[in-house]
């Protein structure tokens, strides 16, 4: 399994009260969630960065992040899970960042931008004088239209 824990970004071991996660965090979570109000409250304004280093050094923080990421005592169950739903989740979240990651790689252009782009690029190519487009417009507007055929597949495969 290469998933992280998805707390503190150690290997996770499971998937434990509704996330992927570590030993540790398992642990941290099953034992403390039950007695959340003799933690005491984080000192640096509930700021503290959890990962494999840190995550021992504020109870607070560690337990937000367990229900930030979506730990629940109600999400255990008793029993093993299937390979097929531990096979199941992983998909839906590397689709889930994949759509992320296009969306993100789509964003550093304004849209203004890109219509007026594609549009001067569209009449390059169509114009009967045959302005030759520099190569680092060309290579960009091939870029912008691969990136937004890309989005497109993967928005259609979501739906």
């Amino acid at each position: 399994m290469n998933q992280q824990c998805k707390v503190c970004g150690e290997p996770a071991a499971g998937y434990h009260f509704g996330a992927f996660t570590c030993e540790g965090c398992k642990s941290f979570f099953g034992r403390t969630y039950n007695n959340a109000g003799n933690i005491a409250d984080c000192k640096n304004g509930n700021k503290c960065v959890i990962n494999k280093k840190n995550r021992t050094t504020c109870k607070s923080c560690r337990l937000r992040k367990c229900i930030l990421v979506g730990m629940s005592k109600s999400s255990s169950r008793y029993g093993r899970r299937s390979n097929w739903f531990k096979i199941h989740c992983l998909l839906a979240e590397q689709s889930s960042q994949n759509l992320a990651l296009a969306a993100s790689a789509a964003a550093p252009y304004s849209s203004n931008y890109l219509t007026s782009l594609l549009r001067q690029h569209e009449n390059n190519q169509h114009s009967d004088n045959r302005v030759e487009v520099s190569s680092p417009n060309q290579e960009l507007a091939q870029q912008v239209q691969s990136r937004f055929a890309s989005l497109a597949m993967l928005t259609r495969e979501q739906e």
